[in-house]
């Protein structure tokens, strides 16, 4: 394994970590969040199923659309492969 390979690995463990202890931080509090999976949930899936650079990308881009008067529902995230995720 190379050094890039166990940074980038040591980064997306920490992410994950980071996540984790938010969602145990906060589990006493009614979920705000509009959609579901809850927004948390997404972060940790997105960063389990696409690394941390393009799982902190759709964290950030599921985070700004989940705001009052905004969309609601069922967003999952994209399948890895999805290169242009498609919302209704």
């Amino acid at each position: 394994m190379t050094t890039a390979t166990r940074t980038r690995r040591t980064l997306n463990q920490r992410c994950l970590a980071a996540i984790e202890w938010y969602q145990e931080a906060f589990a006493h509090r009614p979920s705000p969040c509009r959609f579901s999976p809850s927004c948390s949930n997404y972060a940790h899936e997105a960063f389990e199923s696409h690394g941390t650079a393009r799982g902190f990308w759709l964290t950030v881009r599921r985070l700004s659309r989940c705001r009052p008067f905004g969309p609601s529902g069922w967003d999952p995230v994209p399948e890895p492969g999805d290169v242009s995720p498609r919302r209704k």
